[in-house]
């Protein structure tokens, strides 16, 4: 009997089908395959019906109509029209749906170049209207660029490709990583034989892909159509990713639950394809079968380099010579016979957005699409990893700061029991006590400072072939203005400097800064009395305010003259370097400069969100709130709320006045907003002076740090041109 059960069980576990994962990849463009798709479209009604709303979508947008590949005779040379590759990405389109229907779906995606719009759609974060909107603005950029572009493989690994590239005598640029020794590079035909005598000079093996000549996708000379490509994302809504996506814009995996980044898009087609970096990444989690959407991402030979003694199968859903429905339908019962993972890909969408907010933290987010995506489900959300309900749209975080009594801000007291976390009752004292500190007058003598101070400091820096707009210009800047403000010295200046060091990111930097405080309080000698550290000094001599609360002033004032400041400036300048018309514009009106930093602060606030806890029970946004519950208002979601906001995502300096929420509002509105303003419009107007000194330098790619709900730029690195 026993032994009879043991056969029996052994029996079963041989018949359970093993789960595996399964990637869908999708290929960019491919002319060389004009009877993709045909057989299937006049075969399958649900294929056929995916391409037709395609094909409507395409022609309400004003692009070419794509039924005449299915329906009128095979025609060679139908990709010759670059208009016509949005074809390809209808059939990806149409791929996934009819695999769906089949109860097929994906555990992750890639896809490489305009490929990465059907991996999107099959992951959930792409409707098919939005797919073919992005593609069609992809495929109508030949009509404002030139076919006057060379491709060339070079046998060098990416990173030596990228300093060749740096150093080349003419331009050049890295557009797609094919393997681990090789890259596809393009450059200007005109450039083309200087380029090939460099790479003989340097001993290096290099193929010219062809004889033709292409359209410089991929690289930083689609910057220059950013506005037109950006036009055909607006109606791109945010969405959680239901599925991995191993991304070749990035180069890296974007889990599931992620939301691609608004500029995503746009910026696939502007960098590099990533390609073996993501295959990589796809080998090394482990998958073992890849099916191929439409035209092939991925080779045999790429495969075996990624993967050279794995057992990887490679699926395509097409094959070229062979009968389309047939082999549809061998793919088809191949994996409908095996067992998958569970996908979140079948999810409905309250399924997917309760998953999102109960994994998603707003100290992760490096973009507003989560907000966004959170605020078109609902003006109110619990996030449990935060332990707080986010509030997401302009009015309703306009309420809760004018209503301190009952969303109060004593969650700020251990930071600042003076100022940010007082009780409105000593709030109204304390604020009464330091605003003449921030009088007109102040700020315009602290704007003069500015200016002149400015003046020096960029002289200096364009006098040099590097530095770091930063670190040299608006960090130095904003601890000049901070000094003079607090009635400090140079020198002393200088020894709070080598006490508490410049890396103000640091924690380490703000316990030395109140320790430098708390030391030099009394005996400190101010270059004036009629200053911030004066004023405290002399009442706490007076025993009408606390040592300790006085420190405490210091530090908090600093901290938003230091810290938010030269992350104003910093923002200011890099968007005044890198959009010329926009300067060119601001430059000669000087009514316009006021109106710039105010967009910046509204669309780049450095501090996102700020917290509240409810004194009592309340309704918020329709939600029945308890007692002492935690409320963070993301300032960055309000401030691009379209009910406030018309066109919010667009940086506009003739938007009419209308007010903003990266100062706060109500009884705990930043006191130094004024000299805030000030000083950054001060600093911005000494660039704009300099202009013509700064074309002669190229632009690094910003970098930003973040601690808390705290974005600053943390550098912004310009070099000298060198090459002609």
């Amino acid at each position: 009997m026993g032994l009879h059960l043991y056969y029996q069980g052994k029996a079963l576990l041989l018949n359970i089908k093993k789960e595996e994962n399964l990637l869908f990849t999708f290929g960019g463009r491919n002319e060389g395959w004009p009877t993709i798709g045909r057989e299937l479209y006049h075969d399958n009604e649900g294929f056929r019906e995916t391409i037709q709303l395609c094909n409507t979508y395409l022609t309400e947008m004003g692009g070419s109509e794509i039924l005449s590949y299915f329906e009128e005779p095979v025609n060679t040379s139908y990709f010759e029209d670059e208009s016509k590759f949005t074809c390809i990405t209808a059939i990806q389109l149409a791929t996934v749906k009819k695999y769906n229907d089949s109860g097929i779906y994906p555990n992750a995606v890639m896809g490489v170049s305009m490929g990465e719009l059907g991996a999107a759609y099959a992951a959930g974060a792409l409707t098919i209207q939005e797919a073919m909107s992005a593609s069609l603005g992809y495929f109508t950029l030949f009509k404002h660029l030139e076919m006057d572009y060379s491709f060339i493989f070079l046998n060098l690994d990416y990173s030596a490709a990228v300093e060749f590239c740096g150093n080349s005598p003419v331009w050049t640029e890295i557009i797609f990583e094919d393997s681990p020794g090789a890259v596809l590079i393009t450059c200007h035909k005109d450039d083309l034989k200087q380029l090939e005598e460099q790479f003989v000079a340097e001993g290096l093996t290099f193929k010219l892909v062809t004889q033709k000549f292409y359209y410089p996708y991929h690289s930083s000379k689609i910057k220059a159509l950013e506005t037109m490509l950006k036009s055909f994302h607006q109606i791109i809504e945010p969405k959680p990713l239901k599925c991995d996506y191993y991304s070749p814009t990035l180069g890296r995996i974007i889990p599931k639950n992620s939301i691609l980044a608004t500029d995503y898009w746009y910026n696939l087609v502007c960098g590099p394809v990533l390609f073996y970096t993501s295959l990589k990444s796809v080998i090394a989690d482990g998958y073992k079968l890849l099916l191929q959407i439409g035209p092939p991402a991925i080779s045999d030979r790429q495969l075996t380099y990624a993967a050279p003694a794995l057992q990887i199968q490679l699926l395509n859903t097409y094959q070229t010579d062979s009968n389309e429905i047939e082999y549809d339908q061998s793919i088809n019962n191949k994996l409908t016979a095996r067992t998958f993972y569970k996908t979140g890909v079948t999810h409905d969408e309250i399924t997917t957005l309760n998953e999102f907010k109960r994994k998603f933290n707003v100290s992760d987010a490096t973009s507003t699409a989560p907000f966004k995506y959170l605020r078109n489900n609902g003006a109110i959300h619990y996030l449990p990893v935060n332990h707080s309900w986010i509030v997401l749209n302009y009015d309703d975080i306009e309420r809760v700061l004018r209503d301190p009594q009952i969303f109060s801000s004593a969650l700020l007291k251990e930071y600042d029991p003076i100022l940010l976390g007082a009780d409105p009752a000593q709030h109204k004292i304390i604020r009464t006590l330091l605003q003449p500190l921030f009088s007109p007058a102040v700020i315009s003598e602290l704007s003069e400072f500015t200016t002149i101070t400015a003046g020096k400091l960029l002289d200096e820096l364009c006098q040099q072939d590097s530095f770091d707009f930063v670190k040299d210009y608006s960090d130095r800047l904003s601890l000049l203005v901070l000094c003079n403000f607090f009635g400090l010295s140079a020198i002393d200046a200088g020894r709070m400097l080598d006490y508490t060091g410049k890396d103000y990111h640091n924690m380490l930097y703000w316990q030395r800064l109140e320790e430098f405080f708390r030391n030099e309080f009394t005996t400190c000698q101010l270059t004036k009395e009629d200053c911030l550290w004066g004023k405290l000094r002399d009442l706490v001599q007076r025993d009408e305010f606390s040592f300790d609360d006085a420190i405490s002033l210091l530090r908090i004032v600093w901290t938003a003259g230091m810290a938010t400041t030269s992350a104003l400036i910093s923002t200011s300048v890099n968007i005044t370097l890198n959009e010329a018309k926009l300067a060119l514009q601001i430059a000669t009106d000087e009514k316009l400069v006021s109106k710039f930093i105010e967009e910046c602060l509204r669309m780049q606030t450095p501090l996102s969100a700020i917290y509240r806890i409810t004194t009592e029970a309340v309704e918020l946004c329709g939600q029945q709130l308890p007692a002492n519950t935690t409320v963070m208002l993301h300032l960055a979601s309000g401030m691009s709320d379209p009910a406030h906001y018309t066109n919010p995502a667009e940086f506009s300096v003739t938007r009419p006045a209308k007010r903003h929420l990266a100062f706060g509002t109500g009884i705990h509105q930043c006191i130094g907003m004024g000299i805030a303003r000030a000083e950054a419009r001060s600093a911005l107007q000494v660039v704009l002076t300099k202009l013509i000194n700064l074309q002669g330098y190229s632009y690094c790619e910003p970098e930003y740090i973040s601690v808390s709900d705290l974005k600053t730029m943390s550098s912004l690195k310009v070099q000298r041109h060198t090459k002609l």
